[in-house]
């Protein structure tokens, strides 16, 4: 005869409520534009707990697909780099993102304005709106090219 496995019911019922407290949220449109700026959902992820498992939670699949094709929120950290992105032809690297939006009066709000930026450019990948065509290693930047 098999042993059941004993089920923690506080982690249940913490992890529950977590998931309640999701529900509302993303029923709420602003909460929802909050979500779409990587750095205020890389913290949600952190105090939400999801340790990895946020694919599942969020609608989207492991790094590299997305389920979401759409266009990032106007007013966005993400739709910023992806309008920036646009404007560069053919293939760009980071930083050549980066001067072209410094010279387009963009103003970095975060501390690490290349962390920002990966970040970004990194949901445009899932998103499917950016591509990688050249993987960057060590002081090589991965080279990004925007999608027909």
């Amino acid at each position: 005869m098999d042993k059941a496995m004993p089920i923690d019911v506080t982690k249940l019922e913490t992890r529950i409520k977590r998931l309640q407290k999701l529900k509302e949220l993303l029923a709420d449109p602003d909460a929802c534009d909050a979500l779409a700026d990587p750095e205020i959902m890389s913290a949600f992820r952190e105090a939400l707990g999801l340790n990895g498992r946020q694919h599942v939670l969020l609608g989207t699949e492991r790094e590299g697909t997305s389920v979401e094709t759409s266009l990032p929120p106007e007013g966005s950290q993400v739709r910023a780099v992806y309008d920036a992105a646009k404007t560069l032809h053919g293939s760009f690297d980071i930083k050549t993102l980066k001067e072209a939006m410094v010279n387009n009066g963009h103003k970095f709000t975060a501390q690490d304005p290349m962390v920002a930026l990966w970040s970004a450019l990194r949901s445009l990948k899932n998103k499917k709106l950016v591509r990688v065509i050249h993987k960057g290693s060590g002081k090589n930047p991965d080279i990004y090219v925007m999608r027909d």
